[in-house]
């Protein structure tokens, strides 16, 4: 009886062993033009008769590029490496593992194309999420994005949307 429950236990171990192991599976990325995803979202985005909240989420998303575009002063982004052999996908950002919403590390520099490159960046990305947020009033993400672009581009005196403060206790 001891014996059939321990191969018992030694059974269900063994058969979590590869789930352990997924979760910790690395990721191939390669590097490619932020140009090129601008492009394929925006072609996304500009689909006949797209639901709305899909607009949003594609909105969203071109915001989050610029943004990352604008903190790394990078025109270059990392992507999962497309599989050959699974169905084809559009190519989206790789961010690492992360909680659920992360804002990127502000890169610093003294190159004034790279500067001037990276404020035209926030400014587009300021532009979509709050398109996003009109679209999605209801999204987290898409509110703390924003009020970190808003707050990157010096508008200290602004709420979460974007609109002057009315009330401290909303952003507590």
């Amino acid at each position: 009886m001891m014996k059939q429950k321990l191969l018992a236990i030694v059974i269900v171990l063994a058969s979590l062993e590869p789930a352990a192991q997924a979760m910790f599976a690395h990721v191939e990325t390669e590097r490619v033009p932020i140009s090129r995803l601008l492009i394929n979202l925006d072609f996304q985005l500009h689909q006949p008769n797209l639901h709305p909240a899909v607009r949003a989420q594609k909105e969203f998303q071109i915001g989050r590029l610029h943004s990352m575009a604008y903190a790394q002063k990078t025109e270059e982004a990392n992507i999962r490496k497309l599989n050959k052999d699974a169905p084809q996908s559009d190519p989206e950002p790789f961010f690492h593992r992360m909680p659920d919403y992360y804002q990127f590390s502000v890169t610093n520099t003294t190159d004034s194309l790279l500067l001037d490159a990276a404020h035209k960046h926030l400014l587009l990305a300021i532009m979509h999420l709050q398109t996003a947020l009109q679209l999605e009033p209801n999204s987290t993400n898409t509110k703390l994005g924003l009020a970190w672009c808003l707050d990157q581009n010096g508008n200290k005196q602004t709420g979460s949307f974007g609109l002057p403060r009315n009330n401290e206790r909303e952003c507590q």
